[in-house]
């Protein structure tokens, strides 16, 4: 399994803390479903990962993900810092690489760091025996997101002013993704409208599509004082993007906890509505 976070951990501005949770998140996750599951870390580049290396200076989010891959075990390939040698050293141009998404000019060199890497790990003695990876017995974070989970829409109950569409499509013409667009959803755009969600869990999140028409969301947990979400990002002008909030990622496991989450009246002046699109509830139990 090959897994890469680092371009978007950075971009989307995600804490060094929910850095490693969402790393070792994934990791353990998949180690513990399949102990035999063989994985492989990868950091990609992007532009101010360039303005990093030639000052000695490695991404942070490298060097947490890399915590993650030492405590588990798994080989990591820094393709960021060689695509930056190889710029610096003037062998191409970014712009000849490709860019974030690289052309097929840029592919070739994160397939052959790959090869390279396969090469390595092929080369053992012909009478070597495959055995599980070993997962360690503590976590780097207790609260990573190892036990992550999907939660049926169906489980949200509706106080007033959602409703379950069975197949949503923007309003306009806009870009969305494959499992985004055509689904079930929970959908409003009713400022005050509320749903209500009990689980028990050490985390609990909205996985949406974050378009045109994105609006504020306000939450509670446990009767707590509600706190605001602007759902707008800044890729939402144009695409619904996929993004999974994370509202709360320290509860007490063993005990029920209950999610309000209601429409703000208040109103991103960039936005185009007010609506919120749920894909799916998620807890981390």
């Amino acid at each position: 399994m090959f897994i890469e976070g680092a371009v978007n951990d950075h971009t989307n501005g995600f804490s060094p803390r929910d850095q490693i949770r969402g790393m070792e998140g994934v990791v353990r996750h998949a180690l513990t479903a399949n102990p035999h599951t063989d994985i492989i870390m990868l950091h990609f580049v992007y532009e101010p990962f360039l303005q990093m290396f030639p000052k000695g200076q490695t991404p942070d989010v490298i060097l947490n993900h890399e915590r993650v891959a030492n405590h588990y075990l798994i080989p990591s390939i820094n393709c960021a810092q060689e695509v930056s040698e190889r710029i610096e050293d003037k062998e191409f141009t970014w712009k000849e690489f490709g860019g974030v998404h690289p052309k097929w000019f840029g592919h070739k060199f994160y397939a052959a760091d790959i090869q390279a890497l396969w090469d390595e790990m092929w080369s053992l003695p012909e009478n070597c025996t495959r055995q599980p990876h070993e997962i360690p017995a503590k976590a780097l974070d207790k609260y990573s997101y190892t036990n992550g989970k999907f939660v049926d829409l169906k489980e949200a109950r509706i106080e007033k002013g959602w409703s379950i569409l069975s197949s949503w499509q923007p309003k306009e013409k806009t870009g969305t993704r494959k499992g985004f667009v055509n689904v079930p959803m929970l959908y409003s755009d009713t400022p005050g409208a509320t749903f209500t969600y009990s689980f028990k869990g050490k985390a609990v999140g909205l996985f949406m599509a974050c378009g045109p028409y994105s609006g504020i969301i306000e939450y509670s947990i446990d009767g707590k004082e509600f706190r605001k979400l602007d759902t707008f990002t800044k890729w939402s002008k144009g695409l619904y993007l996929p993004w999974l909030y994370v509202l709360e990622s320290e509860l007490d496991s063993q005990k029920t906890h209950k999610l309000t989450v209601r429409i703000s009246k208040d109103k991103n002046a960039k936005s185009k509505g007010m609506e919120c699109v749920i894909r799916n509830l998620v807890i981390n139990e």
